[in-house]
């Protein structure tokens, strides 16, 4: 914030942000109706903050730009976490029939969204909806979400031409890459 006192501006502090999400608290939606957590059967979950990328037009990397700590932009919260986070919105939302991740891109650490999809495939029954990025999608990661009940996955094509898309959007990936990715989704089912 900035206010104007005394005809000089002066500014707040911008404190550093949580790198550990698993040491914030469950979120408490009970101020909301019901029907706002869980809309026709979907319970929208975000369990990361940020994206690894910088896309020209994304509202991160103006967020990244504000924080001194941006090279850790990127959180996630431990697998562990993530998974009792979701039993516990499900057991106060019994109305869910499937999940809505929010995430601007969950997938974007293979790693941990491996670890995360079988405790998933373990823990909860449910189907869920995911957005995806072509630079990020491979067949173990797309193993990994057909496995655990992945049902739709969303990827944004932004644009079809390549230069329009690499030199404003910055999005470097050829339209071939995406049509690739593309089959490689469909074929998995």
């Amino acid at each position: 914030f900035y206010w104007k006192i005394n005809g000089k501006i002066k500014k707040n502090l911008v404190c550093q942000f949580k790198t550990d999400l698993s040491s914030l608290d469950y979120p408490d939606y009970s101020i909301f109706e019901r029907n706002v957590v869980v809309y026709e059967g979907r319970l929208n979950v975000m369990l990361s903050r940020g994206c690894p990328y910088s896309c020209n037009y994304c509202s991160n990397k103006a967020i990244r730009s504000v924080y001194p700590s941006s090279r850790k932009y990127f959180r996630l919260p431990s697998v562990e976490h993530s998974i009792k986070l979701i039993e516990g919105m499900i057991n106060h939302y019994p109305e869910t029939q499937f999940i809505e991740f929010e995430d601007d891109l969950l997938i974007a650490n293979k790693t941990w969204f491996i670890k995360f999809s079988e405790n998933y495939l373990k823990s909860i029954y449910l189907t869920y909806i995911i957005c995806v990025r072509s630079e990020c999608i491979d067949q173990d990661i797309l193993k990994a979400l057909k496995r655990s009940g992945c049902r739709e996955v969303y990827l944004g094509l932004e644009s079809g031409n390549e230069n329009f898309r690499k030199n404003i959007l910055n999005r470097k990936y050829s339209n071939s890459l995406f049509i690739e990715k593309c089959r490689m989704i469909k074929e998995t089912g």
